[in-house]
């Protein structure tokens, strides 16, 4: 009955140690990938594109190579990133110049991306945080 009960708490310690910030998975989540925007700070009343626009949906996807890219709402845009701890740093943002009807929209996204200094994976979501608040909630497409 011992080894029992000890094999049960070793078991459930092992179960414990796999789930942090409320999330439980077997692998370590990461903000590499696609990212598309749920939620964005101040977003007001601008329109956001969605896939029959004509530049498409907005996203952002960070690679492997520390390389950032997307599509903003009109342009698309590219630069660098760094993590550390949950720490985000983003430098050399850059995006083309094209005008287009989610104007609004893209400037309030790349204000709050702009603003972003920190980030937080929970499942399936992306929060990227700035200024004591949250910028923008992401959501990762496979």
């Amino acid at each position: 009955m011992k080894k029992f009960f000890v094999l049960v708490i070793v078991s459930l310690i092992s179960v414990l140690n796999g789930c942090s910030d409320n999330t439980c998975t077997s692998e370590k989540q990461t903000i590499e990938g696609l990212w598309k925007p749920e939620f964005l700070n101040e977003q007001g009343s601008a329109k956001a594109p969605n896939e029959k626009s004509a530049f498409g949906e907005v996203f952002i996807k960070f690679n492997s190579d520390g390389k950032i890219n997307g599509m903003s709402g009109v342009n698309l845009f590219g630069g660098e990133y760094k993590v550390e701890g949950k720490n985000l740093i983003l430098s050399n943002v850059f995006s083309t110049r094209r005008a287009g009807e989610f104007g609004e929209y893209e400037m309030k996204f790349l204000t709050a991306l702009s603003k972003v200094n920190s980030y937080k994976i929970e499942n399936t979501k992306l929060y990227l945080m700035g200024e004591n608040k949250i910028q923008l909630i992401l959501n990762h497409t496979p």
